[in-house]
């Protein structure tokens, strides 16, 4: 019997200077699951991005409350 360990898709979300000089800075944790669609505000002053709730269950459904 084989039985295949789960596999992920670990995303992660970083402002990352245009010309260099400076480290990227990561804004999620790194312990949510996938990370889609990062967005900037029109301002450019916020980032919004959807994320499954835990690591490693990539079949989840996103639901968006409002």
């Amino acid at each position: 019997m084989c039985v295949r360990s789960r596999w992920n898709s670990h995303l992660q979300v970083y402002i990352v200077p245009i010309f260099g000089g400076e480290k990227p800075i990561e804004l999620t944790s790194g312990k949510q699951g996938a990370t889609h669609g990062p967005v900037f505000n029109t301002k450019g002053t916020k980032v919004a991005w959807l994320e499954l709730d835990e690591d490693g269950y990539e079949s989840d459904r996103y639901v968006h409350e409002t």
